[in-house]
């Protein structure tokens, strides 16, 4: 026991009661600031989860645009090809028909040469006839065919027996 009536640890404890309540009050005051740093840092924490949500959300917003840019830009190069398919088909029909345009034109350019030989022809002809139907006449008409009528019809009989 000691000179207090106690013992000796209870008079180390007493001693150290002060120092322990001045070590607690530290101690408080370290876990209120801790609690304050973690409660900031948690709303820090959610602010910035808000903020990686929200990113999340536009990241992937911008991925579904470029999805739908890649289909509409597919879709369109199938477009393209198409319209180039068709292109050259009507390159090609128009080739073929310029071809056959150009052997019309040489259709129409001989069949304009051969009328225009016919016609030249058909004219000749004409003033052959003409003239032939001339002399007829006029062999009709001379004196020396009315006088040997009768001789030739004596002929054409002895022929056609």
């Amino acid at each position: 026991m000691t000179a207090t009536g106690g013992t000796e640890p209870e008079a180390d404890l007493a001693s150290t009661l002060p120092e322990l309540l001045l070590l607690l009050a530290d101690m408080r005051e370290q876990w209120e600031r801790a609690r304050q740093e973690l409660a900031g840092a948690t709303v820090e924490a959610q602010r910035s989860g808000a903020q990686v949500d929200e990113l999340t959300e536009e990241l992937e917003a911008t991925v579904e645009q470029l999805r739908i840019a890649e289909a509409r830009r597919e879709m369109t190069e199938e477009y393209a090809e198409g319209l180039k398919a068709q292109l050259e088909s009507l390159r090609r029909a128009y080739d073929e028909e310029t071809a056959e345009r150009d052997r019309a034109g040489q259709v129409r350019d001989a069949a304009e040469a051969e009328s225009e030989r016919l016609r030249v022809e058909l004219v000749a002809a004409k003033d052959r006839e003409d003239e032939a139907r001339g002399r007829l006449n006029e062999l009709l008409s001379s004196s020396s065919w009315r006088i040997t009528q009768p001789f030739r019809a004596v002929v054409d009989r002895l022929r056609h027996r």
